[in-house]
C-alpha cells in the first residue's frame, strides 16, 4: 500500500510474476475475509476489493491480517477522498465558482 495506490504482487513460478495496482480513487468497496480455523487461528485470509473501473472484484490472497489491512485501505481512500475535495474547493474559490 502506498498513499496513491494498492499493488498486489504475486509470484506465480520461478519466471512469472502478476503485478496489479489500483488506484485509491477508483476504490469503492473493501471486504476482508478468512475462512476456515487455521486461517482464522494464523490470522491470514483474503481481500476483495470493488473498484469503479470494472465490476470485476479484486481478491488478494493469504494476506495476513485482512481485517486490519482492510481497515487501512478503508482509512487510506477515506483520507485520499478528503484531500480531493479540499483540493476540488480550493479550485472552485481561485475560479471563483461558488
Amino acid at each position: 500500500m502506498t498513499n496513491h495506490r494498492v499493488l498486489n504482487i504475486e509470484q506465480r513460478g520461478l519466471f512469472n510474476r502478476a503485478v496489479a495496482e489500483h488506484k485509491l480513487f477508483r476504490i469503492q468497496d473493501v471486504m476482508s475475509e478468512q475462512k476456515g480455523i487455521i486461517p482464522t487461528f494464523l490470522d491470514y485470509g483474503e481481500i476483495h476489493i470493488q473498484t469503479a473501473s470494472s465490476e470485476k472484484i479484486v481478491v488478494f490472497k493469504q494476506v495476513p491480517k485482512p481485517h486490519h489491512v482492510a481497515r487501512q485501505i478503508i482509512k487510506l481512500v477515506e483520507h485520499h477522498k478528503k484531500i480531493m475535495a479540499k483540493v476540488m474547493e480550493k479550485m472552485d474559490k481561485a475560479e471563483g465558482i461558488d
